[in-house]
């Protein structure tokens, strides 16, 4: 099985639709979509909900076998809309980082990844920023899992398009215009 770990409905929905996963549980703080290959798990913003997420499929799920955390990110620089895949993750408030290995042989850029406690504007370093990240990986390097832990961020604000800017409709365009690539990403590791 394969894990996806999204904060946002507006990440979640285009790969719902896209996957043809359906909701498996009624209710829950963490809503679970799955199909015969790929589950999702929503787990809202900041690293804490991610943990708690990925511990959930954790304990339900014995058979997984992969997990990626898909999401938008800032960066000082890049444009709204690139892609990126994620080689290592820092977390902002314990300093605590985790070396990701898993590149299947796609052509997106690699980059580092900041995850911080509070969306920032002013991005201090010349690398992306976001929320869960080192929530997932942190908890997953601890069960022995990190060498299955694949990271995916697309940007979506820098020092000229703030935060500010960021709704759903913009979310979704991002993560619709990507679904190629994530799709063929999916196949390289099905499992």
């Amino acid at each position: 099985m394969i894990n996806l770990i999204v904060a946002l409905p507006a990440e979640a929905k285009p790969l719902n639709q896209h996957l043809g996963l359906k909701r498996i549980q009624p209710d829950g703080d963490y809503p679970i979509y799955r199909n015969a290959n790929i589950q999702l798990v929503l787990c809202g913003p900041g690293k804490q909900h991610a943990a708690i997420a990925s511990l959930s499929l954790i304990n339900n799920t014995p058979n997984s076998n992969h997990w990626i955390n898909i999401g938008i990110a800032g960066h000082p620089t890049a444009a709204v809309g690139e892609f990126f895949q994620i080689n290592r993750v820092i977390d902002q408030s314990t300093a605590n980082s985790w070396n990701l290995t898993h590149y299947h042989n796609t052509s997106l850029p690699l980059s580092g990844l900041i995850t911080v406690n509070e969306a920032v504007t002013d991005y201090p370093e010349n690398t992306l920023y976001d929320m869960e990240a080192a929530g997932m990986v942190a908890l997953l390097a601890e069960h022995n899992q990190l060498a299955e832990v694949t990271v995916l961020k697309i940007v979506s604000d820098n020092l000229q398009n703030p935060t500010t800017q960021i709704n759903g409709r913009l979310v979704k365009s991002l993560i619709n215009h990507h679904l190629d690539t994530i799709d063929k990403l999916l196949h390289a590791i099905k499992p």
